[in-house]
């Protein structure tokens, strides 16, 4: 489930890069509020943060490399060995 607060437009603006440091440092303060004695309600509003972030992430991951392979793909022609 994603975040309702999150604009969509917004994160689809940000590079990859910076989704990725985004996502780390989100993860660290993951973990900091898993420590806590009462955290129960902040990690669950962030995994809805992180999980809207990987979304995008993995979209735009998805998209670069299947824009890239197209008909250059290097996967797709056959190696001759019969000769």
């Amino acid at each position: 489930m994603e975040h309702p607060l999150l604009k969509p437009e917004e994160l689809k603006a940000k590079s990859i890069e910076d989704l990725e440091k985004i996502v780390a440092d989100l993860n660290r303060k993951l973990s900091y509020a898993q420590k806590m004695p009462n955290g129960g309600h902040i990690t669950n509003q962030l995994y809805m943060v992180i999980e809207s972030y990987r979304n995008v992430l993995n979209t735009k991951i998805n998209e670069k490399y299947s824009n890239t392979q197209g008909n250059n793909n290097p996967y797709t022609t056959t190696v001759d060995i019969t000769s």
